[in-house]
């Protein structure tokens, strides 16, 4: 969060500016036919956005130590330089901090459970028809720091469960379709 802090003071002589603090971190189960992976992501990442002249915006992946002042000099040059006739509206200074709670931890098993009975099913519904079914479940928690030259100071932190299914099925004498 210090290099948030740095990064708005370095932003103070634009008319608008904010900084977020973007940290996720994704867990994959995928059912691609018969085979089942596993992969982890993660962003850490720092944004300024800024309004001088015109907007600017510039961001960089946090590894490590980072300098907030050179990613909010970055966006305010962009914006130095950028044309154009914005006009801010008056929004009400927001402070606080909302965490969701996940009713469960991820379980990269039972997803794996749920997507193969959900293959079974599939398998079972359509009998004797070709098809491919590609299945993937992903748990992201996001923590999402937002201060605004303003003086908003807001933080979430959101579990989000995700199942995404794609079926191709093939009639007899048919090409493949989606559904």
């Amino acid at each position: 969060m210090e290099a948030a802090e740095k990064a708005l003071r370095t932003l103070s002589a634009a008319k608008y500016a904010d900084v977020r603090v973007l940290k996720q971190q994704s867990v994959h189960v995928a059912l691609r036919g018969d085979s089942a992976e596993h992969s982890e992501s993660r962003i850490n990442r720092l944004v300024c956005r800024c309004i001088a002249r015109g907007y600017g915006v510039a961001q960089v992946e946090v590894n490590g130590e980072v300098d907030g002042r050179e990613v909010g000099e970055r966006a305010l040059r962009q914006a130095m330089v950028a044309e154009g006739d914005l006009q801010l509206v008056e929004v009400k200074v927001e402070e606080g901090e909302k965490r969701w709670v996940a009713r469960e931890e991820f379980d990269v098993e039972r997803a794996e459970e749920i997507l193969v009975g959900l293959r079974n099913a599939v398998y079972d519904h359509l009998k004797n028809v070709s098809f491919r079914l590609e299945a993937v479940a992903t748990f992201t928690l996001t923590d999402s720091f937002l201060i605004t030259s303003e003086g908003t100071r807001v933080r979430e932190v959101l579990p989000l469960t995700d199942l995404v299914a794609y079926l191709v099925v093939r009639g007899v004498g048919e090409g493949f379709s989606s559904l």
